[in-house]
């Protein structure tokens, strides 16, 4: 191929990469917009377990307490949202706006950025199950919290995503990685074409 057609194929692929953007960036908002509620139905299952499971210690902390339990718990599902958006603020963290290198795409990725935000969200919790004494666990069991800091917790646990639209953008990314790479290759021999029709040119 010529400098001219590879120009010609680079635009083509540009428009596409610049397309499956926009596609992406509309599955986040979507994703930002249901998150919320997702959240909201894990932290309300999660807390139901943790009193279940824990009977002695609810006994014990009485009604006054778990009454202010469930409203700090509906304090804390009422601010999801901002929660949420503050999570998804920074799009250079997006990784449909990182720029995409062969290695990184070979790379075997632990847990998908979707998956570390809604971790991220869901470990607001920690704080009030800590403030109740339900966030100990037995010994025998591998611990579903950890300290990160004075009065601040992390979900150990990667919980995956529940599906609110991940599984599209992942298809999406996939290809967008796949494009990303083939671009890197045309712009690689567009400026060795460049550089052999000035050397005939000479």
């Amino acid at each position: 191929m010529n400098s001219k057609e590879l120009s010609k194929e680079l635009e083509q692929r540009e428009r596409k990469m610049s397309l499956l953007q926009s596609q992406m960036d509309n599955l986040y908002n979507q994703i930002k917009g249901t998150m919320p509620a997702a959240a909201a139905s894990w932290m309300k299952l999660h807390i139901e377990g943790k009193i279940e499971s824990n009977p002695e210690i609810v006994q014990s902390l009485g009604i006054e307490r778990l009454t202010k339990l469930k409203a700090k718990l509906k304090d804390l599902i009422d601010k999801l949202p901002v929660i949420v958006a503050a999570e998804f603020q920074d799009r250079t963290k997006w990784p449909h706006h990182i720029e995409v290198k062969e290695s990184d795409y070979l790379t075997y990725q632990s847990e998908p950025y979707l998956n570390q935000i809604f971790r991220n969200v869901i470990s607001n919790l920690g704080i009030l199950l800590y403030e109740v004494d339900l966030i100990q666990e037995s010994k025998s069991f591998v611990p579903s919290w950890e300290r990160i800091g004075q009065n601040r917790f992390r979900y150990a646990i990667n919980t995956g995503m529940p599906d609110i639209g991940d599984r599209d953008y992942n298809k999406l990314l996939l290809e967008y990685k796949s494009l990303s790479i083939k671009l890197s290759e045309i712009r690689n021999k567009l400026s060795e074409s460049k550089a052999k029709e000035m050397w005939d040119k000479a």
